[in-house]
């Protein structure tokens, strides 16, 4: 399950959808209104089929990016919430999660021609991963089948005695 869409992708590029044509389709022809268009289901008459094929291969190539992100987040978020996983809906919409896969997602799509904006946001969600598998951060709800992290460790056990008598 991904957590973020194609349009998160979108919001956290650079230039917005003309960025995700450039980097995920690689053909002038695909315009980023195009790309947009087609995810969002509007009408897209008047746009040669071929280009359209091209689209539909730019946004399968961001969704399967975006695929490859969740599961790299859920290896931060499956030791300490995997009674919970899945994550349901109203905890990652509820969270940054979203715009931190689609962050690394961004940058996996950039390649090695990376800008110093992209580079510093992927620090920052790597660093937002990290704090939630060290329990820093949260999903914000109370997360009772969580186990905590590992560190210290109670218990507690009826006293017994000890009969001398029987020795």
């Amino acid at each position: 399950m991904a957590y973020a869409t194609v349009a998160d992708v979108a919001r956290v590029a650079t230039r917005g959808w003309d960025d995700i044509a450039q980097r995920a389709v690689q053909n002038a022809r695909v315009a980023g209104e195009t790309l947009r268009a087609l995810y969002s289901g509007e009408s897209v008459a008047g746009v040669a089929a071929d280009v359209l094929e091209l689209a539909q291969r730019g946004l399968a190539l961001v969704a399967d990016t975006l695929e490859r992100a969740s599961r790299h987040a859920d290896t931060y978020i499956q030791p300490r919430y995997q009674g919970q996983l899945p994550l349901p809906a109203h905890l990652v919409n509820g969270s940054d999660l979203p715009t931190v896969v689609a962050t690394i997602a961004y940058r996996r799509l950039m390649g090695a021609s990376l800008s110093e904006d992209v580079d510093r946001n992927t620090a920052w969600a790597e660093k937002y991963l990290r704090d939630l598998a060290d329990g820093r951060v949260t999903f914000g709800a109370t997360d009772n089948a969580t186990p905590q992290p590992p560190g210290r460790m109670s218990s507690s056990a009826p006293c017994k005695t000890i009969d001398w008598n029987q020795y």
